[in-house]
Protein backbone atom coordinates (compact mmCIF):
# COMPACT_ATOMS: atom_id res chain seq x y z
CA UNK A 1 0.00 0.00 0.00
CA UNK A 2 3.15 2.46 0.49
CA UNK A 3 3.66 2.59 -3.00
CA UNK A 4 0.32 3.19 -3.80
CA UNK A 5 0.15 6.11 -1.47
CA UNK A 6 3.42 7.23 -3.36
CA UNK A 7 1.97 6.78 -6.63
CA UNK A 8 -0.97 8.79 -5.98
CA UNK A 9 0.57 11.44 -3.87
CA UNK A 10 3.02 12.21 -7.10
CA UNK A 11 -0.22 12.42 -9.54
CA UNK A 12 -1.09 15.06 -6.90
CA UNK A 13 2.00 16.99 -7.17
CA UNK A 14 1.80 17.40 -10.51
CA UNK A 15 -1.29 18.28 -11.08
CA UNK A 16 -0.19 21.26 -8.31
CA UNK A 17 3.03 22.04 -10.57
CA UNK A 18 0.40 22.38 -13.57
CA UNK A 19 -1.89 24.59 -11.63
CA UNK A 20 -0.19 27.39 -9.53
CA UNK A 21 -1.85 29.95 -10.95
CA UNK A 22 -5.19 28.95 -9.39
CA UNK A 23 -6.28 28.52 -5.90
CA UNK A 24 -6.76 25.16 -4.26
CA UNK A 25 -9.20 23.27 -1.77
CA UNK A 26 -8.12 20.31 0.27
CA UNK A 27 -11.25 18.74 -1.11
CA UNK A 28 -10.20 19.45 -4.76
CA UNK A 29 -6.50 17.89 -3.80
CA UNK A 30 -8.16 14.89 -2.33
CA UNK A 31 -10.19 14.12 -5.03
CA UNK A 32 -7.07 13.67 -7.42
CA UNK A 33 -5.95 11.09 -5.11
CA UNK A 34 -8.61 9.22 -4.82
CA UNK A 35 -9.02 9.85 -0.46
CA UNK A 36 -10.68 11.77 2.07
CA UNK A 37 -9.23 14.95 2.53
CA UNK A 38 -8.72 13.58 6.18
CA UNK A 39 -6.91 10.74 4.92
CA UNK A 40 -5.37 12.97 2.13
CA UNK A 41 -4.02 15.12 4.33
CA UNK A 42 -2.44 12.59 6.80
CA UNK A 43 -0.46 10.75 3.76
CA UNK A 44 0.47 13.97 2.20
CA UNK A 45 2.42 14.75 5.55
CA UNK A 46 3.65 11.67 6.06
CA UNK A 47 5.53 11.85 2.82
CA UNK A 48 6.16 15.16 2.26
CA UNK A 49 7.01 16.24 5.86
CA UNK A 50 4.46 19.66 4.94
CA UNK A 51 0.89 19.77 4.84
CA UNK A 52 -0.49 20.46 1.17
CA UNK A 53 -0.80 24.24 1.88
CA UNK A 54 3.06 24.64 3.18
CA UNK A 55 3.95 22.97 0.46
CA UNK A 56 2.14 24.96 -2.08
CA UNK A 57 3.61 28.12 -0.59
CA UNK A 58 6.86 26.61 -0.60
CA UNK A 59 6.51 25.83 -4.67
CA UNK A 60 4.96 29.22 -5.63
CA UNK A 61 7.77 30.80 -3.30
CA UNK A 62 10.49 29.06 -5.00
CA UNK A 63 8.97 29.73 -8.50
CA UNK A 64 8.68 33.11 -7.59
CA UNK A 65 12.24 33.70 -6.84
CA UNK A 66 13.56 31.74 -10.19
CA UNK A 67 10.81 34.16 -12.18
CA UNK A 68 12.24 37.40 -10.65
CA UNK A 69 15.76 36.50 -11.32
CA UNK A 70 15.20 34.69 -14.77
CA UNK A 71 12.95 37.65 -15.79
CA UNK A 72 13.99 41.15 -14.10
CA UNK A 73 11.72 42.98 -16.20
CA UNK A 74 8.44 41.43 -14.74
CA UNK A 75 7.16 43.60 -11.74
CA UNK A 76 6.49 41.79 -8.63
CA UNK A 77 2.89 42.09 -8.52
CA UNK A 78 2.73 40.29 -12.27
CA UNK A 79 4.75 37.45 -10.86
CA UNK A 80 2.40 37.19 -7.63
CA UNK A 81 -0.62 37.03 -9.55
CA UNK A 82 0.91 34.54 -12.37
CA UNK A 83 0.92 32.42 -8.62
CA UNK A 84 -2.69 32.60 -8.05
CA UNK A 85 -1.94 35.36 -5.01
CA UNK A 86 -4.65 38.08 -5.64
CA UNK A 87 -2.75 40.58 -2.94
CA UNK A 88 0.41 41.91 -3.28
CA UNK A 89 0.83 41.94 0.51
CA UNK A 90 -0.33 38.42 1.05
CA UNK A 91 2.58 37.67 -1.34
CA UNK A 92 5.10 39.33 0.17
CA UNK A 93 4.59 38.55 3.76
CA UNK A 94 5.12 34.80 2.50
CA UNK A 95 7.64 35.57 0.48
CA UNK A 96 9.07 37.54 3.48
CA UNK A 97 8.58 34.54 5.70
CA UNK A 98 9.83 32.10 3.57
CA UNK A 99 13.15 33.74 2.43
CA UNK A 100 14.07 36.41 5.08
CA UNK A 101 13.48 39.38 3.26
CA UNK A 102 11.11 41.15 1.01
CA UNK A 103 11.09 40.65 -2.72
CA UNK A 104 12.41 44.21 -3.50
CA UNK A 105 15.50 43.43 -0.94
CA UNK A 106 15.77 39.85 -3.52
CA UNK A 107 15.80 41.39 -6.61
CA UNK A 108 18.74 43.66 -5.48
Amino acid sequence: MPNEYTKRLNITLDYIEKHLDKTFTLEELAVVTSFSKYHFTRIFCSLTGETPFQYITRIRMEKAAFMMIANPELSVTYIALNYAYNDLTVCSRNFKKFFQMTPTQFRE
